[in-house]
């Protein structure tokens, strides 16, 4: 079986054999140099992509946790988790208060705080007292 093409041009575009593929596109510029403006363009793409994606890494990465657990020590010496105590973190350096409660297990933490900072970190809880620890 034999097939029969009849290719003719079209005004204003041009079809082109390029590696074994059949391509049709305007006249006027050199189908190579079309290919390298593209290559760059793609290029360039991808660059400002990595560095927007390391630009957000960076960002992302000045922050971290503060972590903790109350616990309150009894007449007996045993130390028992204090459930929903309040914990309240203030930054001396700028106006900021961050505010919480423990779990369960006494235990309580604040993601996402600067790294770069000073913090004055308090603890409220029902029936406790002040002590040296």
């Amino acid at each position: 079986m034999s097939v029969l093409i009849n290719l003719k041009p079209v005004r204003g575009y041009n079809l082109r054999l390029y590696r074994g593929i059949l391509i049709s596109g305007p006249l006027g510029r050199d189908f190579m140099e079309e290919c390298k403006m593209r290559r760059s363009d793609v290029f360039n793409s991808m660059v400002a992509i990595a560095v927007l994606l390391c630009a957000s890494a960076i960002a992302s990465a000045q922050t971290g946790q503060l972590r903790g657990s109350v616990k309150l020590v009894g007449a007996d010496g045993n130390a028992a988790p204090v459930v929903n105590a309040v914990i309240d973190v203030w930054r001396t350096d700028i106006a900021g208060e961050y505010h919480t409660k423990t779990d369960k297990k006494g235990e309580w933490i604040f993601a996402g705080l600067p790294y770069i900072g000073t913090y004055v970190v308090s603890v409220s809880a029902p029936g406790a007292s002040r002590g040296s620890t």
